[in-house]
């Protein structure tokens, strides 16, 4: 996992005892954070609320989180150490962090992004699409075939037409998934090709969704809403 970091690639990870687990590993520095505890067992409690910190991605958001149930058990308490706290519990207890360095970009989350509710969930997952694809060598020029952008035309799709997916380089696949990370439909393409067309059936609900472009083994992603 270093040596894919060192690389240039982002890491997501997440889970309650992530950082109990690989707080003495070398991996955990490059997390930027600093493990203060183990938190509580189920029964006690740890997390009822997620809030945003100012001036980060997650500014302005708030989330509920199922207390004293499955996923809040041993829910590690985390600080900024080189990284940034971005989401907080209700004691003020820091429960994600992103640390961002000139090689590589990383999010530890103590807390189960699924097992988060409330308005802001869409809008939480599309920062850190956005965070990750920044600053990663993920859409700017670099020494490797990669898409360097994606759109979806129109930005607000509807269910029933048709949409053009494209990227502004070749890319070998192109992905659509939902904001749970589930893929709902993909395109291999012909070699040189940077587009395709999407029929959205009526299966398809309305919510936002991102259009995932692979190219050389980099990948690049692009939120956008399917309306009715």
């Amino acid at each position: 996992m270093t040596a894919y970091l060192d690389s240039g690639y982002p890491v997501y990870a997440e889970g309650g005892d992530f950082g109990y687990g690989n707080r003495n590993s070398e991996l955990w520095p490059y997390f930027g954070a600093t493990y203060v505890g183990d938190g509580n067992d189920q029964t006690t409690g740890n997390v009822q609320s997620l809030t945003g910190e100012a001036g980060t991605l997650a500014q302005g958001m708030s989330f509920s989180y199922p207390y004293q149930q499955g996923p809040d058990s041993w829910v590690d308490q985390l600080d900024a150490g080189s990284g940034t706290v971005v989401l907080r519990s209700q004691e003020n207890i820091g429960r994600v962090v992103c640390n961002e360095t000139p090689t590589y970009r990383t999010i530890v989350s103590a807390t189960i992004f699924g097992a988060s509710s409330g308005n802001d969930r869409e809008a939480l997952l599309a920062g850190y699409m956005d965070y990750f694809m920044l600053g990663t060598g993920i859409g700017q020029s670099g020494t490797w075939p990669q898409p360097a952008r994606t759109a979806v035309v129109p930005s607000v799709a509807r269910i029933g037409r048709a949409v053009r997916l494209e990227t502004s380089g070749p890319a070998r696949e192109l992905r659509v998934f939902d904001v749970n990370g589930r893929a709902l439909t993909e395109w291999r393409l012909p070699a040189g090709e940077a587009a395709t067309i999407w029929h959205i059936g009526t299966e398809i609900p309305p919510g936002a969704y991102f259009l995932q472009a692979r190219a050389a083994g980099r990948i690049t992603a692009h939120p956008f809403t399917v309306v009715r």
